[in-house]
Parts: C-alpha cells; structure tokens; sequence
C-alpha cells in the first residue's frame, strides 16, 4: 500500500513539474528539437567537395533551395542546390580569388543582377554580373574584409576586418569607394560601437524598421545597430555558457527578427530573441550528427531550413526547425 501512494505522488509530482516547464518556456530554452536534412560536402578540391568553406549565401526567395558557398580553402565560389540532387554548378569561373568570405546578390529592375564577392586577402570586393557571366568590376580600399550585407533598400554592407569597422554604400554606386559607417577605422576598441576583428553581419529590414547586427568576433559578443549607424544594444561575453561566446563569426537574423549565431569557437549555434535574450542552443564539437567542428556562418530560410557552413568538416549541414516558439499559457482559471 506504501509502495502505491509513493508511486502516485512520484508521478503526480512528475506531471507537474512537465506542466510547468512547458508554461514557463524552460523545455525550449534548454533543448531545441530539430531533424538533420541533409549533410554535403567532404575534404578536397572536386565539384561535390569543399576546403573550409567560410561564408554561405542562401539566394532566397529568387533561388530559394540554392546556397552560394565561399569555398576558402579552394580558393573559390560554388553553388549547390538543395533540391534532393545537391547538384554543384560552377556558377563562378574567377581566377585569382584569395580566401573569399561572403556572397550577396544584388538586382535591380531591368537594370543589374550581380553577386559581390568578398575576396578577403586581395582586400577587394569583386563584382560579377548574373546576366553575361563575367566580372563586372571590384572595389578596393579594404583590409581583410570577411562579410557582406544588402538591406533591400539600396545599401550594401561590408565587414571591414582589418580596419575594424562596418563599411557601406549604395546599389547605384557599388564601384564607388565604400563609406565607413559603424566603427573607428583602423582603431581596435571594446566600446559601444567599436570592434575587436569583425567578422559576420545580418542586416534585417522590414517595414520601416531596420537593424544591423554585427558579430564581433574578438570582443565575443553581438553589437546591433539601428539603420542610421546608432548603437542599440550589445550581448555576450567570453565563455561558454548560454549567452556567452567564444569567436563567433556568423550570424542571421529569421524572419520573425530571432537572431542565430554561429558560436565558431564553442562549436554550437546558439538563438536569440531580437533583443538578445537566450532562447535555445545545438551542437557540440565532433562530426556526428547534429555536430561541428568551427562553424563559420549560418542561413535561415522562411520555411524553417537552417544552414550551416561547418567549416574544419569541409560540409554544409542542413537543419530543419520543427518547433516555434510557444505562446503564454494562462494559468488554470484564467
């Protein structure tokens, strides 16, 4: 008899401490379910293999299922398409590359359709033209630059890593020198609106509101930056808790404003709310399932599928998020 009321009250207590995880968000914040898509790409220099890819380019909603990749250590940009053939075209035939770290594509009305490729050890931004499939121009005045932004409303955005600053300027005047907008060029710092080598950025738009997130890699943290260059916020600190970084180089920013963060030296991905509260985190080191081994950037689809370049696995890993994140439940009686 002792044995069954212990058993009830075991499993009556058990149920509610499940109710109360769940109506305090606690389950999400501390394990985030997801499904493993796909994982493509090993070690090496053939069409279907890659060389610590850096950056990754999801051209969406244009190409939705097709990923630009800086393929860094071959020297080169590849694009596959995620439509259950993961087949490479050679989108880019560009001789000279060093180390390039960033795509974004550009268009225009009737007018322009060009991806800018960040070539970080020529110090340049190369611009190549979709239409005739050729180099368009490039743009100097940069020092290691290692990302690249367009906000949709005619800028285009540039880690500037070696100048320790966030350069920008706009669609119609892309071979123009680049404007310093966020930052003390060439002046390292740990201030509000100073950098410590940069090296990711996520602009998001919508509507009439706009902000700039910047991973500032160094300094172990996020910096998030209105439209005009002010200094909103900041979040993170050296470590590895949640919350805290170690050398994180990509970011991306849903379209719902959460914020993913590719925790490089943690060897994880870590969400956040648009105001950088901790929301959830995956990944541990190795190159198993649902592992990585310094994950340089991340993308986000609308429809939920998250991109990784797990970059020192030579592989792009494809995740779907099966969850969203719950609305308030009201207490009994409410």
């Amino acid at each position: 008899m002792k044995n069954r009321i212990f058993l009830a009250i075991f499993v009556l207590a058990f149920l509610f401490c499940f109710v109360f995880l769940i109506q305090t968000d606690a389950i999400i914040k501390y394990d985030f379910p997801y499904k493993t898509c796909t994982t493509w790409g090993s070690y090496g220099s053939g069409d279907n293999q890659l060389s610590s890819p850096y950056k990754i380019y999801l051209m969406y909603p244009h190409y939705p299922s097709t990923l630009l990749i800086s393929d860094s250590g071959n020297n080169c940009i590849k694009a596959i398409h995620f439509d259950g053939l993961n087949k490479v075209e050679r989108w880019f035939p560009i001789s000279g590359l060093r180390k390039p770290k960033g795509t974004v594509r550009v268009t225009s009305v009737g007018a322009l359709d060009f991806v800018l490729i960040v070539d970080s050890l020529n110090n340049r931004i190369l611009v190549y033209d979709l239409i005739t499939h050729s180099a368009y121009g490039e743009v100097r005045g940069f020092s290691r630059p290692s990302d690249i932004d367009y906000d949709y409303t005619g800028y285009v955005y540039v880690v500037d890593t070696g100048n320790q600053c966030i350069k920008r300027q706009r669609r119609a005047s892309l071979l123009e020198p680049f404007n310093n907008f966020i930052g003390n060029p060439g002046r390292q710092g740990s201030g509000d609106g100073q950098f410590n080598n940069p090296q990711g950025i996520a602009v998001r738009v919508r509507g009439e509101e706009g902000y700039v997130y910047v991973a500032d890699t160094g300094n172990h943290r996020i910096q998030k930056f209105g439209l005009d260059g002010r200094f909103i916020k900041k979040w993170g600190s050296r470590g590895s808790g949640n919350g805290e970084f170690y050398n994180p180089q990509g970011i991306a920013v849903d379209k719902f404003g959460y914020v993913y963060v590719a925790d490089t030296g943690n060897h994880r991905i870590q969400k956040f709310d648009p105001e950088g509260g901790f929301i959830a985190k995956w990944g541990s080191r190795g190159s198993g399932d649902g592992q990585f081994y310094y994950p340089t950037d991340i993308e986000i689809s609308d429809n939920g599928d998250v991109y990784v370049a797990d970059s020192m696995n030579h592989r792009i890993v494809k995740f779907h998020i099966e969850i969203e994140r719950p609305e308030p439940v009201s207490p009994p009686g409410e």
